[in-house]
């Protein structure tokens, strides 16, 4: 065959010790006798000067360790991917259209990075959340999750779905997100209860059960306030579905005590000044006229009313102790707006993602929620916030409380 001739014109082949001279530029000859220039003389050595490119490289900084990314551009990943919830693939498409491209493990690889660098934060954070125990906003939505179980016969493992709680110390102004994976109910007592830990104060959420089985085990130490919002919301959805006039009236009834809320806030009232405000016999009218309203319409044999506004008489008419509690003191809230506020960002990603891949994710999502919800509450630009704790963290500040509290921007 043709690939068996012998071609006497083709030059002989080089050997390898042959090849590796000529890639070490050492004893080339060309045919005219002149030696080709080494690696050394073909650099130019005004750009070697300039750049510093024979000097010994150290480390760099304000980059990530194990990632080529800045603290800049990791600050504005964590907020596309968190606080904006863009999905992934959307902040692909978003680097692309800023002439930056980097693959989706990339990226969260830098995230996991991120995350090993700040967690020192995370036990600081949470020591912070209860330096004053006055009260506690709590809420708490669910997420679905990922999870290998033993046995799983899957190959990626069960969708399962899972709780998180948002925990808001509105005096010192710290927002905790927390994950705990119960395998037979997330949504329990006891994740709750191993967190709170030994807090003694109050605490205000919705009317779910758990809150109140908290209460009841440790009433000597925690109080139970219940949030007004809710209340108002069961009526204003009952005047909806039935166009009850009865249910408009407690609608407008909850508005006036909303308007002495307003009131102590537009005028800048202190903890006493609003503890006075509420315990005036103004406000004590409007709760007696709830109350006996609602007690009137729940003792009458037949009723003349639809079955939404009865569910939300009794709703109201269970936590009506909680619910009047929040006149005891100047910083107790009427409702749980804060904590509300809080956890609706995650309710917004969830709806975009659908679910996490695994444990390790919604872990990493939840610390991040932490620190931007802590940044907003500040009232601190939140990327600035996160670039000043990722600088001090690369450059080992170990002052945790300064860096939390934003003193580094």
């Amino acid at each position: 065959s043709k690939s068996n001739r012998h071609d006497n014109n083709k030059p002989a082949k080089k050997s390898r010790e042959q090849e590796k001279e000529e890639d070490d530029g050492t004893n080339i000859n060309s045919g005219s006798g002149a030696s080709s220039p080494t690696s050394e003389e073909s650099l130019d050595k005004t750009k070697v000067s300039s750049e510093n490119l024979d000097g010994k490289r150290g480390p760099r900084e304000n980059v990530i360790p194990g990632t080529h990314c800045t603290a800049e551009l990791m600050a504005e990943i964590i907020l596309d991917n968190i606080k904006h919830a863009l999905p992934l693939h959307r902040c692909n498409d978003k680097m692309v259209y800023d002439g930056f491209q980097v693959s989706e493990n990339t990226r969260k690889n830098w995230m996991y990075k991120t995350l090993e660098l700040l967690k020192p934060l995370n036990s600081h954070l949470k020591k912070e959340l209860f330096e004053v125990t006055k009260i506690l906003n709590i809420d708490e939505t669910w997420c679905r999750v990922r999870i290998k179980y033993k046995g799983d016969n899957t190959k990626l493992g069960s969708l399962s779905k899972k709780y998180i709680w948002v925990v808001v110390n509105k005096i010192t102004k710290v927002t905790y997100f927390l994950y705990d994976n119960d395998e037979n109910d997330s949504r329990g007592l006891r994740p709750l209860q191993e967190f709170l830990g030994e807090f003694a104060g109050a605490i205000q959420s919705d009317g779910y059960v758990v809150y109140t089985q908290l209460t009841k085990k440790h009433p000597e130490l925690i109080k139970h306030l219940e949030c007004w919002a809710h209340v108002r919301t069961k009526f204003k959805n009952a005047f909806k579905v039935s166009n009850d006039p009865m249910a408009d009236w407690f609608v407008k009834q909850i508005g006036r005590l909303y308007l002495v809320e307003a009131e102590c806030f537009l005028k800048g009232l202190s903890a006493e000044e609003t503890k006075y405000r509420r315990n005036r016999r103004e406000v004590t009218r409007i709760l007696e006229s709830i109350k006996s309203k609602a007690e009137e319409l729940l003792s009458r044999q037949r009723i003349h009313y639809s079955p939404a506004l009865r569910r939300a008489l009794n709703y109201m008419k269970r936590g009506w102790e909680n619910l009047i509690r929040y006149r005891e003191d100047g910083d107790y809230s009427i409702d749980n707006s804060i904590a509300e506020r809080a956890v609706r960002p995650y309710m917004v990603i969830r709806n975009g993602t659908m679910f996490h891949g695994s444990e390790r994710g919604v872990e990493n999502t939840t610390f991040f929620y932490s620190l931007i919800e802590t940044g907003k509450a500040r009232g601190l630009n939140v990327k600035n916030y996160l670039v000043s704790m990722i600088r001090e963290m690369l450059h080992g500040n170990t002052d945790y409380k300064g860096i939390l509290q934003g003193a580094y921007i």
